[in-house]
């Protein structure tokens, strides 16, 4: 099982912090923008089954959870330098 990207880990996180579910967090972004996103996106990066989005797709979700891109997809709010370091400079958010 492949492991999630930081943002899979962070957007775990933030959601689980505000009490959302994965549904409520497509829900939000769908009332915010008037365009939907599918719970399946949000279920692949938290379970790493997908890597990577494009920004617009970062951007709508964090706003969704009412965070900022940088703590969504960024490496300061949960995880430890050590860890960014083993990653590499390849890593996707």
């Amino acid at each position: 099982m492949p492991r999630p990207s930081r943002l899979g880990r962070n957007l775990r996180r933030i959601r689980q912090m505000r009490d959302m579910t994965q549904q409520a967090v497509c829900d939000e972004v769908r009332r915010q923008t008037g365009r939907g996103m599918s719970r399946t996106v949000i279920a692949e990066l938290e379970a790493g089954s997908r890597q990577s989005v494009n920004l617009d797709t970062c951007i709508r979700i964090a706003r969704a959870l009412q965070t900022d891109l940088n703590t969504l997809v960024g490496y300061s709010l949960f995880e430890d330098t050590d860890d960014v370091e083993s990653e590499g400079a390849a890593a996707s958010v």
